[in-house]
Parts: structure tokens; sequence; C-alpha cells
């Protein structure tokens, strides 16, 4: 009789056990990664001028990581249009969080973008050239997953001009046009405000 009551308690405590287990509602899992893209106007200025620009970065934010391709309109100097990889690293909890980025790219130069002269009857060829930027910011969270972003850097632009000018020349000696090649290395601070979402 013993072994009958000992049998029956067991299987009452396992049934009702396992019913328990199977009222509790499963929690969700957290998701750790999200589509995130950033938009931002650009205020840039160095030794030869005050500029701006425009920018547009998506990616996959992964915890406090972002990695994502940006395109932008860079109008310093001679107009061009990076094309860069953006990493992030956010710093802090909640909404708003101090972050760091760093972009490495290519800039593509704008036909037509050229100065003619003096001495010049051929306009003069811009090729591309390597575009960085590295900084930090602050993104203030605005409603559920928007956010206003702030963040200033230094930013390094390159790009190459091909001229060819042709001298005057007195009649009877050869005259050949001669070309002439100048490096740009542009360096300049960034000032970003834009919109994450």
């Amino acid at each position: 009789m013993r072994k009958i009551l000992l049998m029956t308690g067991l299987l009452v405590c396992f049934y009702s056990t396992d019913l328990f287990s199977q009222s509790q509602p499963v929690p969700a899992k957290k998701k750790n990664t999200r589509f995130r893209s950033y938009n931002s106007l650009v205020l840039l200025t160095g030794q030869q001028t005050v500029s701006g620009g425009i920018q547009s970065v998506n990616g996959i934010e992964w915890n406090s990581f972002f990695a994502g391709a940006g395109i932008g309109f860079d109008f310093y100097r001679a107009g061009t249009t990076p094309l860069f990889l953006d990493l992030r690293k956010s710093f802090g909890k909640g909404k708003s969080q101090v972050f760091v980025y760093g972009d490495i790219g290519y800039n593509f130069t704008w036909p037509g973008n050229g100065i003619y002269y003096y001495g010049s009857n051929d306009k003069p060829n811009l090729n591309g050239g390597l575009y960085t930027d590295i900084g930090l910011g602050y993104q203030k969270g605005i409603g559920r997953n928007d956010a206003l972003v702030f963040s200033a850097g230094y930013t390094y632009k390159t790009f190459t001009e091909y001229i060819t000018a042709y001298p005057l020349c007195l009649i009877g000696y050869p005259c050949e046009p001669f070309q002439s090649e100048i490096l740009y290395k542009l360096n300049r601070l960034s000032f970003k405000i834009g919109w994450r979402f």
C-alpha cells in the first residue's frame, strides 16, 4: 500500500509541475540587431574655405556597435561624392548616448569641376582619392527609435587635378603643350547635425 501511495504522490507532483511549467509564458528574446539610418547636414571648415555637405549612412546596429555604408556630397574646394564604410561604438545606456565613429572610403570627383587657367585651352581633369573621417558625437533619443545626432570630427580628402597648358610660342620654334599634376590633400574639421531612425 505504501508503494502505491508513494507512486501516486510522485505522479501528482510530476503532473502538477508539468502543468505549471506549461502555463507560464516564455519571455520573448530581446533583439540585439536592427537597421539604422543616419542622415546629416555637414559643415566643413579648413585652411582654404568653409563649405558644406550632406551624408546618408545606413547599416546594422548590434548591441552598442554599428557597421554600415555611407554616401555623401562634399562641396569643399571641389565637388566630390565620398563613398565609405562607417563604424560606430556607443557608450552608455538609455536613449541618449555618446559615440565614436570612423569612416574610410573613396572620393569620386564630379565632371566639369575644374577651373580654367590662363594659357590653358583644356579644362582640367579631376581624379578622386582617399576619404577619411573620425570623430565623436552625442545622440539624443526622441520617441521610441529616433534620435537627434550631433558630432564633430576631423576629415581628410584628396583628389588630383591634371592641367594641360599651351604656352605662347614664336613662329618657327617648336611649341608643345605641357601637362601639370596637382595633388590636393585637404584637412578639414567637420560638424554634423542629423537624424537617426
